[in-house]
């Protein structure tokens, strides 16, 4: 998610203080890091030979590689930087499968397993690649010609009840907010038990959604519903205080960012985003600790040397 104007001035408050931050953040989604999973067929259990698995990087999306599965079914990409990044496997004929995994570049990251299933009564050949043409089209930015891609496929597979979550995405970007509500709505409405990832993503969508309209007090009602619906998702309450970050609604983002810290503690980009949220809350004792911890745990990240010469100055004021 976009920092927004927050983080913008926090970085403006490492300028004033003298230290150069373009180098640092021009390395950004390159490092040491490395992740390594497995594609299946989502009904046989069998690894899926031949499947195209592509990383993309949340900061940067036009940083992404791309491979292909192995015999075995497993795939792996290495000099990754510290950060979210997302992966996708796809094939023709099955619906792609999408995960959000922190990646670090120092300690050990998940084995990510990606599963590949069939659309069900279509004619597979003309129509399956439209979701992963609208999700190719979301990426860039192209949000109408995604919306269309998605609508067509969900004329023809209405029992495909997942891709309400990606019209509401795309009606999101479009400032279409009501329409977005009503999507991600039929979605959990429609949503079986093992679809929590998805029903935490799709309360949080809403809570944005309220934010954005400035109804705070809705919007922390679904944002808590969705960090309570999914509690060990670190990315999920991550993301949250992203939204809040960008928001300047930093007290919330704090809150957030501490849940992510608490799921996964070995994860350091929290622990940075909670020393620029002190920051603009002008507390300089809590931004030295957090950017301390940062540094503890995540010491490889190409952004340590400034944070490490911010800290410094901090502790000199």
């Amino acid at each position: 998610m976009k920092r927004g104007k927050i983080f913008t001035l926090a970085v403006a408050v490492i300028v004033m203080l003298g230290f150069t931050v373009s180098l640092v953040h021009a390395q950004a989604g390159h490092g040491k890091g490395r992740i390594k999973g497995k594609v299946i067929n989502a009904k046989t259990k069998k690894p899926f030979v031949g499947a195209k698995v592509m990383i993309q990087f949340a900061q940067d999306v036009k940083l992404k590689y791309e491979t292909k599965t192995n015999k075995k079914g497993e795939w792996a990409f290495i000099g990754l930087g510290t950060g979210e990044w997302r992966i996708t496997a796809t094939a023709d004929g099955y619906i792609p499968d999408r995960e959000a995994v922190p990646v670090s570049q120092f300690s050990a990251n998940p084995y990510v397993i990606l599963k590949l299933k069939k659309p069900e009564k279509m004619d597979l050949d003309k129509n399956a690649g439209l979701v992963a043409q609208g999700n190719s089209l979301y990426e860039q930015g192209k949000y109408d010609e995604a919306l269309e891609a998605f609508k067509k496929f969900q004329k023809k597979t209405p029992e495909f009840f997942e891709l309400h979550i990606n019209i509401g995405n795309c009606l999101m970007k479009q400032e279409k907010y009501n329409e977005a509500i009503v999507e991600y709505n039929a979605f959990l409405e429609k949503a079986k038990e093992e679809k929590i990832e998805l029903k935490a993503q799709a309360l949080a969508s809403i809570g944005e959604i309220h934010l954005k309209q400035d109804d705070m007090k809705k919007a922390q009602s679904f944002f808590m519903k969705s960090v309570e619906l999914n509690p060990k998702d670190e990315i999920l309450a991550y993301n949250v205080a992203e939204i809040f970050f960008g928001n300047n609604n930093n007290e919330e983002a704090v809150k957030y960012y501490n849940i992510a810290s608490q799921i996964k503690p070995r994860w350091g980009i929290p622990y940075l985003k909670l020393g620029y949220v002190y920051l603009n809350l002008g507390d300089m004792k809590k931004a030295v600790e957090s950017f301390t911890k940062f540094v503890e745990v995540d010491p490889g990240n190409p952004e340590v040397p400034a944070i490490k010469d911010l800290i410094k100055s901090l502790e000199e004021m």
